[in-house]
């Protein structure tokens, strides 16, 4: 049977490096944010996710939405899927390990070995959306 797990993800970029996180539990690095609760709207489960992972708020009126993914579920039964809605914000205060949320990091774009494997897909999204607007120009 096939599932699918709704994520809001933060989408924050430093120096062309992407802000990733290790829970406790796995190996590969995620995107801060998480599963989408029943009756929460997917910026409300982003700015609650923020606060519990990165022990941080977002800025009033930062928050845009970016792109979104659909990829395996890493650490789950086969026939999981996730879908990762990206989202771009500012943070009031510097980042911190919290709640189940072991290690913070920044990454480059070379280094998607380390990441979940929907995480190395929105990183090809983004690189594709990148590529299209300096193509614009």
């Amino acid at each position: 049977m096939t599932q699918l797990i709704e994520c809001a993800c933060l989408w924050l970029l430093k120096d062309n490096h992407l802000l990733l996180a290790r829970s406790r539990d796995y190996n590969k690095w995620f995107l801060p944010g998480g599963k989408i609760e029943k009756g929460e709207s997917p910026i409300d489960s982003l700015k609650r996710e923020i606060r519990e992972e990165l022990g941080v708020s977002l800025l009033p009126g930062s928050i845009k939405y970016r792109f979104s993914v659909k990829d395996i579920a890493f650490g789950k039964p086969v026939g999981h899927y996730v879908v990762l809605n990206c989202y771009a914000a500012v943070l009031m205060d510097f980042p911190v390990v919290s709640g189940e949320v072991k290690e913070i990091k920044y990454f480059p774009f070379t280094g998607t070995d380390v990441m979940a494997p929907a995480v190395q897909s929105a990183v090809i999204k983004w690189q594709e959306l990148e590529s299209q607007k300096n193509n614009q120009l």
